[in-house]
C-alpha cells in the first residue's frame, strides 16, 4: 500500500466534521443512518467539548446496540449448568452491579472439565453473540498496533480475520491463528489464506513473529496449560523477551453475561528481564461467544 493510501486510512476519521463522524458512527456501530434527534444531541455535545471517542462509547451503550449483540436463534449446545450445578454460582459484575453467572474452577480437573465440554460440543463452531465483522474496536486496536510497525504480526484468537483486514488497509500484513473452523470459513478472502485453523500447540506456522497479539481471547486460556503457551509463544516470536497487557474479566463461566479485550505485544530486544507474553486460543470460554441454554 502506497504512503499516501496509508496516511488517507489514518485521516480520514480526522478530518470528518462533526456531523459526517456522527453519521458514520452511527452506521458503523447500529448499522444505519443518524436520525435526526441524535444527530443534533451529539453534534451538540461535541461542539460543547466532549471527545468522539466519548460519543462513540455513548452509542455503544444504547439499549439499540445491546439489542444487536442477542443470539439470533434459539442455542442447540448444552447447558452446562445442568451438567455441572455445582460449580456455577452467581456474582455481581463490579462494573454494571448485574448478577451473573460463574463457573468456579476449583481444581485444575475443573478447568480441564469445560475446556473439553467446550471443545467436545462445538462451542466455537456455533452463531453467538460475538462479532467477527470489521467494527470500529477492530479499527482501533489495528491503529494501535500499527505504531509498533511490525514485519511480521501473528493474531491469536483471530477469528473471521477483521483485525487482520484493518491492518492490511494500514499497509501491515499479518496471520492469524484461531480454533474455529467455521470463523476461518467466513473469513473475506483478502485474509482468508493468512488465517491457520488449529490449537497453537499444534499447528505449523510458515515464520517467527515479531509482535503476537489477541482481542478477546486471553480469558478463554486453560490455565493448566499456560506454561505450553508461554513456551510455545516465545518459540515463535524473533525477539527474545516478550510481556502482556492484558485486560480484566468478571466471568469464567459459559453463561455469563459479559467479555473483556486484551492484548499481548513482544518488547524490543534491548529490555531484557520481563516475562514471555502470552499466546491464546479461542478454546476456553465463558461468555463472549453467547449463552448456553
Amino acid at each position: 500500500m502506497s504512503l499516501f493510501k496509508r496516511l488517507k486510512a489514518r485521516l480520514d476519521p480526522i478530518l470528518l466534521t462533526d456531523a459526517d463522524f456522527v453519521d458514520s458512527a452511527f452506521r458503523e456501530i447500529l448499522g444505519r443512518d443518524a436520525d435526526q434527534g441524535g444527530l443534533e444531541f451529539y453534534c451538540g455535545i461535541l461542539r460543547q467539548g466532549v471527545r468522539r471517542n466519548a460519543v462513540f462509547l455513548d452509542i455503544m451503550r444504547s439499549e439499540e446496540f445491546k439489542r444487536t449483540l442477542a443470539p439470533a436463534a434459539h442455542s442447540s449446545l448444552p447447558n452446562l449448568v445442568v451438567l455441572r450445578p455445582e460449580r456455577y454460582r452467581r456474582t455481581v459484575d463490579r462494573s454494571t452491579g448485574q448478577s451473573i453467572l460463574v463457573y468456579e474452577a476449583a481444581s485444575p480437573a475443573d478447568a480441564d472439565w469445560l475446556e473439553d465440554a467446550i471443545i467436545t460440543h462445538g462451542y466455537y463452531e456455533k452463531p453467538g453473540v460475538w462479532v467477527l465483522d470489521v467494527d470500529f474496536d477492530k479499527r482501533l486496536v489495528a491503529e494501535m498496533l500499527a505504531a509498533f510497525a511490525p514485519g511480521a504480526g501473528l493474531e491469536l484468537g483471530c477469528a473471521a480475520g477483521a483485525v487482520l483486514e484493518c491492518l492490511q488497509d494500514l499497509g501491515i500484513e499479518a496471520d492469524g491463528i484461531d480454533i474455529s473452523a467455521m470463523a476461518r470459513e467466513r473469513a473475506s478472502d483478502r485474509v482468508r489464506p493468512r488465517i491457520h485453523q488449529g490449537d497453537i500447540l499444534s499447528v505449523t506456522l510458515p515464520t517467527k513473529y515479531d509482535l503476537l497479539f489477541g482481542l478477546d481471547v486471553f480469558e478463554h486460556l486453560n490455565p493448566n496449560k499456560l506454561e505450553a503457551y508461554l513456551a510455545c509463544a516465545t518459540s515463535r516470536s524473533s525477539v527474545r523477551s516478550t510481556r502482556s497487557t492484558t485486560g480484566t474479566c468478571e466471568h469464567a463461566g459459559l453463561r455469563g453475561e459479559r467479555s473483556s479485550c486484551s492484548a499481548s505485544r513482544p518488547r524490543p530486544p534491548a529490555a531484557a528481564g520481563s516475562s514471555p507474553g502470552s499466546a491464546s486460543l479461542r478454546q476456553f470460554s465463558d461468555s463472549s461467544r453467547g449463552s448456553h441454554t
